[in-house]
């Protein structure tokens, strides 16, 4: 019953600061950047050494998977998968001394809450441990 009052009680918000901004961060993001792909979500990544960054995350849908009222959506269901289970990165970036991007984008295929959620998980579950290792191999700041 503990675990799952701490679970309950951390703070799953997504602040404004945490949200990825600028057309340069998208375009280095989307030119060179690791992925993780699933059926309806793919999630592409970038680590670095700016401790002052932390993580930042945005969402996105092209204009091939529906109209803007389906594409926001689908991130609306994304925000809400990363934002429950975002404490998993946080507590890997703070106090590392580097910075992840990510961002995560809406592809083609049947998209249920349920779905995109596990997806989701999946995605940053992929993240953590590629972060973990890019942690052994990178020098601190």
């Amino acid at each position: 019953m503990s675990a799952l009052r701490n679970n309950s009680q951390r703070d799953n918000s997504l602040p404004k600061s945490r949200i990825l901004r600028g057309g340069r961060n998208f375009a280095r993001i989307f030119s060179g950047s690791d992925r993780s792909s699933g059926n309806c979500t793919e999630a592409r990544y970038l680590f670095f050494n700016q401790p002052d960054d932390g993580l930042k995350v945005a969402f996105a849908a092209g204009k091939k998977t529906g109209n803007a009222v389906e594409r926001n959506r689908y991130k609306r269901m994304m925000r809400e998968g990363f934002r429950t289970s975002q404490h998993v990165l946080l507590d890997r970036v703070s106090g590392s001394g580097h910075s992840i991007h990510i961002v995560f984008v809406a592809r083609r295929g049947i998209r249920t809450t349920s779905r995109i959620q596990s997806e989701m998980v999946k995605h940053i579950q992929v993240i953590d441990e590629k972060f973990s290792q890019y942690l052994k191999l990178a020098p601190t700041a």
